[in-house]
């Protein structure tokens, strides 16, 4: 697999993790248990495109990275 579809992936799947953790914070008894998960699969497919990718990446080429795979994706 490509690795910049990797990085975009696992970015938003890292992404989705945010409501869960506010939705934690915001009611008791609760678990973590997708927030970790998405955050376990994300960071993994993150490290993956790290990993294969030998110049690696910076933060400034991640939103047009992602509009890059977009356009692919669609076009």
């Amino acid at each position: 697999m490509n690795p910049d579809v990797l990085m975009v992936f696992g970015f938003l799947i890292a992404l989705c993790a945010i409501p869960a953790v506010i939705s934690y914070f915001s009611t008791s008894g609760r678990t973590l248990r997708s927030a970790t998960v998405l955050v376990l699969v994300g960071g993994g497919m993150m490290v993956a495109a790290l990993i294969l990718n030998p110049s690696g990446y910076t933060v400034d080429e991640l939103p047009g990275l992602i509009l890059e795979v977009f356009g692919d994706l669609l076009g």
